[in-house]
């Protein structure tokens, strides 16, 4: 298990209020703060079913026990702040960077082990702390098109069903195919990683 909070979020969106606008035919401004809220919703939505960042942000994740490889929620990671260990008396150490190595293709931390590292004490929650960089890119542009799309057609979706039940509408069928269309989007970018819960 491995939980993680987002400690500097991204600077931008991956769709504007512009683009979502489009989407959903506004011609007005008095709902832009509501279609931002939007965009955020949908934009932390897909990322928690792909797995992955999609604009540049700062994240630190926690883990209980010491391991060889560690899959970092939030791929593809770009770079790591720190990495450190928690012994047997909770004092944490911080690790060398030749200690380790980032595998930037898969997103992946892959530790190397040298004899030096404190030991570990299962009983000692988030014995494991990283703190790194990770997301396509800080601009929109970065993001891939299929994701993007998958964020307006949620938000466009949250838009037009500001409820959780439609009245008179109950059928899950009438949201199958806006879930089969995100779906459809975001299937090729979806990771296999271990449970991760969110913490603040």
């Amino acid at each position: 298990m491995q939980k993680y909070a987002v400690t500097s979020a991204p600077a931008v969106e991956p769709v504007t209020a512009a683009e979502l606008k489009l989407q959903t035919h506004v011609d007005h401004s008095a709902e832009d703060a509501l279609l931002a809220s939007y965009i955020i919703t949908a934009r932390t939505l897909v990322e928690q079913w792909t797995g992955r960042a999609l604009i540049t942000q700062t994240r630190k994740v926690l883990y209980q026990v010491y391991a060889t490889e560690y899959l970092l929620p939030g791929a593809p990671a770009q770079s790591v702040t720190s990495l450190k260990v928690a012994n047997t008396a909770g004092v944490q150490t911080l690790v060398a960077a030749g200690n380790y190595i980032l595998d930037t293709v898969f997103g992946r931390l892959l530790i190397r082990p040298d004899g030096t590292l404190p030991a570990i004490d299962l009983q000692y929650v988030d014995a494991v702390e990283i703190i790194y960089v990770c997301g396509y890119g800080a601009s929109s542009a970065s993001v891939p098109e299929p994701l993007r799309q998958a964020i307006m057609m949620l938000a466009a979706h949250f838009y037009a069903n500001r409820e959780a039940v439609s009245v008179g509408n109950t059928s899950a069928i009438a949201s199958a195919p806006v879930a089969y269309g995100v779906d459809s989007l975001i299937e090729p970018y979806r990771l296999f990683f271990f449970p991760t819960v969110y913490f603040s």
